[in-house]
């Protein structure tokens, strides 16, 4: 702990340790006298350790100085977690949804100690306008009375602190303590992100979350502070947004159903329409999507990203295949190289390229009819 480490280090000497080191592994302090008292307590902390090290470039900035970062004086070691244990998994989502009670549920979560550094006050707000807003659709309106099965949105929470009480009696006050689960610590906590849909992380300041790496390492949308260095979104799946105020519920909107029903009627529901990808603008091609991925179909409407939903890829297949089968027609620009589609007697399309007649196509072609 780097807040007293300039006290225990010295007393560490005189007990003989040879080799003394500090680690930074948050880019803040607390607010108040708290702060102020901390970040003087680190000031000698450069003369009392042999070896400085940090969780990001940022903490180490914070704590140490950015001389002492620039300079390699101090040396950045980022938090690492076994993804394999993260990888998701339908079963394990069914499960943990089953015993919570939220199968019909858009899950929100979070992960983190209840302390000043994460902003719990401000993520409830973000969850009470989203839900406040899901509920306004009457298509969207909680199916049955008691409990907490057909709710269109839930929060669940993981970790404890001294802000759990707090954040429980806000809740309340707020009205939506029933669609919000505060369930402590578990040790089991990689089950939890599999049943989530959106993984919300509003802190005030950071090191480098671990939390944040376990959520992109289950495949989730993470939507988190712009305060949190961006050596953590190492992936596409996150997006950085201000806290200033609520406009990180806009960013997790689920599809609303008359939008959907929209799409219906203007016969917009097929697979050639549907963008697969994150909220970021480089989105993954094909190629790169494996049988196994998670992917998230969303829409921008008015300055608000719409997520349709989480969806398990369970197989790929050519669109061109696709489309010949279901639709019974082919789409130009899905047409692979070496196919050519008998228009009329008269017409033969293919990629970048007519034909007149059957005999001008050149050998090695493959001829189909639409």
């Amino acid at each position: 702990m780097t807040s007293t480490a300039a006290i225990y280090l010295p007393e560490a000497a005189k007990a003989g340790i040879l080799v003394r080191a500090a680690h930074a592994r948050s880019a803040g302090v607390d607010k108040g006298v708290k702060g102020v008292l901390t970040r003087l307590l680190r000031l000698p902390l450069l003369k009392k350790a042999d070896y400085c090290f940090a969780c990001s470039k940022e903490a180490g900035e914070s704590v140490f100085g950015r001389k002492w970062i620039d300079s390699s004086k101090a040396f950045v070691i980022p938090n690492a977690v076994d993804a394999r244990k993260f990888t998701y998994r339908e079963d394990v989502r069914k499960e943990v949804r089953e015993e919570l009670g939220i199968s019909d549920c858009f899950v929100v979560g979070h992960v983190g100690r209840f302390h000043y550094a994460k902003n719990h006050e401000f993520l409830l707000e973000v969850f009470e306008d989203l839900h406040s807003r899901l509920l306004k659709d009457e298509k969207s309106k909680p199916q049955g009375e008691g409990g907490k099965e057909g709710k269109r949105s839930v929060l669940i929470l993981l970790g404890e602190g001294s802000g759990m009480e707090g954040a429980k009696e806000q809740a309340k006050r707020m009205d939506i303590a029933q669609d919000v689960f505060f369930l402590g610590n578990r040790k089991d906590v990689w089950k939890y992100y599999q049943a989530m849909d959106f993984f919300v992380f509003p802190s005030r300041f950071e090191g480098l979350p671990g939390t944040v790496v376990e959520a992109q390492a289950a495949g989730l949308q993470c939507l988190i502070s712009d305060r949190i260095t961006r050596e953590v979104g190492f992936s596409e799946l996150v997006h950085y947004e201000g806290i200033k105020e609520k406009q990180m519920a806009h960013y997790i909107v689920y599809w609303p159903q008359d939008r959907v029903q929209e799409l219906k009627q203007a016969g917009d529901m097929g697979p050639i329409k549907v963008v697969f990808g994150s909220i970021h603008s480089r989105m993954p091609t094909i190629v790169s999507i494996k049988v196994g991925d998670v992917v998230f179909p969303v829409t921008l409407i008015k300055k608000k990203l719409y997520v349709m939903a989480r969806l398990p890829v369970t197989h790929r297949e050519c669109a061109f295949d696709y489309c010949m089968r279901e639709l019974g027609r082919e789409y130009g620009a899905l047409t692979p190289e070496g196919i050519v589609i008998k228009k009329t007697d008269t017409f033969y399309w293919a990629k970048g390229q007519s034909f007149n007649c059957a005999e001008a196509i050149p050998d090695g072609m493959t001829l189909m009819i639409e």
